[in-house]
């Protein structure tokens, strides 16, 4: 098995950490730190595979890191999630069934990814539905409200989750990332980081 050990997938695998990181994290009423390590979680789930074509690869390489990113994207962006969601606020009956919709939509998307692919008009790439990594950008803009007060914090949580889980599963086409375009994720990303790393405040229900 450790032959398959490289940069790419060392990579994905702290990816997965982060996302340990989030859920246990959210389970001990650390919100903000577990929406830091989604974000990182996002940011090696950005990167990975940019590496991963840098490298020379084994066709069972290629099937292996293919396999672990979509093994870690469950993970990290449909159960890491949820249970941050749940941790801001998200704990009514029909709040935990829209949870668990979200997660079931995260799944279907990776497994429609991994057997449809994605779609090529005029060499330009998109995907069909809202790839789950996305998840590791607009929760935690959502959870952005959270200081403003509990209130904002819930309507916005409950709001993405529903929108997030609607998108994944949607025949919404979404151009892939590249170039410039690419570069305004980790901008984001680490302007998120510093945000709830740095800021006093942060409301929890």
């Amino acid at each position: 098995m450790l032959q398959f050990v490289d940069a790419a997938n060392l990579v994905s695998l702290t990816g997965l950490g982060a996302a340990v990181v989030c859920a246990l994290s959210s389970s001990n009423g650390q919100v903000r730190r577990a929406i830091v390590a989604l974000v990182v979680s996002g940011l090696c789930d950005l990167f990975d595979g940019a590496l991963a074509r840098r490298l020379t690869r084994s066709p069972d390489a290629k099937r292996f890191g293919e396999a672990l990113d979509l093994v870690n994207d469950g993970c990290a962006f449909g159960i890491a999630p949820a249970v941050l969601l749940h941790a801001v606020g998200l704990r009514t009956l029909l709040e935990i069934l829209l949870l668990i919709v979200f997660v079931w939509c995260a799944a279907w998307r990776l497994a429609y990814f991994a057997t449809v692919g994605m779609a090529v008009e005029q060499d330009v790439r998109y995907y069909y539905g809202l790839p789950t990594t996305f998840v590791a950008l607009f929760v935690p803009l959502a959870c952005l409200a959270g200081f403003l007060g509990p209130g904002p914090l819930h309507i916005a949580a409950a709001t993405t989750a529903m929108v997030l889980a609607v998108a994944m599963v949607s025949p919404l086409r979404v151009r892939k990332p590249a170039g410039r375009v690419l570069l305004v994720f980790p901008v984001i990303g680490a302007i998120l980081i510093l945000a709830f790393s740095l800021a006093p405040t942060f409301a929890m229900p």
